[in-house]
């Protein structure tokens, strides 16, 4: 008889919040106004149902993701990760992955994904006018915003990954995306279709 698959990869929403009202985002607007954070009873419930029910691997990868994870908010984060430690410490290796749009980074940020050594990615479309789809909820670009954010990932040596959707702006000047790639420092990059861009 075989043995049931065991969970390598959690997929958790810490908020519906997002700082940015992207274009092309999936995500309803209404659900992105929302405020909030997972509640200490889902994660912990969600974390010892995994244990219970022996679907823990021994390497687990939590990533945060969806809507803005760093919305929560670094308190919130001290304290999720504090627990996920307590319940999942001794029964297997978990690897934390933020997926972030890059404007809330700062150095208290960094610090927090240096010592946790948690991975980072930034979500990023390319040149400032390949970004153009990023906007804030008054409607002014992201791009720069994004940038420091990645400039700090960069001064504190953190290496992060690059998620780019391509759209009709990219496959208009692929030249200027690859400059834009070149020029980020990210450690990886990477590329995401979206229909009708």
């Amino acid at each position: 008889m075989l043995s049931a698959p065991k969970v390598s990869m959690l997929r958790l929403q810490a908020t519906p919040t997002c700082n940015l009202n992207c274009a092309y985002c999936y995500i309803p607007e209404n659900v992105r106004r929302q405020t909030g954070t997972m509640s200490t009873e889902v994660l912990e419930t969600t974390l010892n149902r995994l244990i219970n029910e022996d679907l823990l691997d021994d390497r687990i990868a939590i990533s945060w993701h969806g809507a803005e994870p760093l919305a929560a908010g670094l308190g919130w984060y001290q304290d999720a990760f504090a627990r996920v430690a307590k319940i999942l410490g001794d029964k297997t290796v978990v690897a934390h992955v933020f997926q972030t749009n890059g404007v809330l980074i700062n150095d208290d940020w960094c610090r927090f994904l240096k010592r946790h050594h948690a991975q980072i990615g930034v979500s990023m479309d390319g040149s400032e006018e390949q970004n153009a789809a990023r906007v804030n909820w008054a409607g002014r670009p992201a791009f720069q915003s994004a940038l420091r954010g990645i400039d700090r990932l960069n001064r504190h040596g953190i290496p992060w990954a690059l998620l780019s959707v391509v759209t009709h702006a990219t496959m208009c000047d692929p030249q200027a995306f690859i400059r834009f790639v070149r020029s980020t420092g990210c450690a990886t990059p990477g590329l995401q279709g979206r229909g009708n861009q």
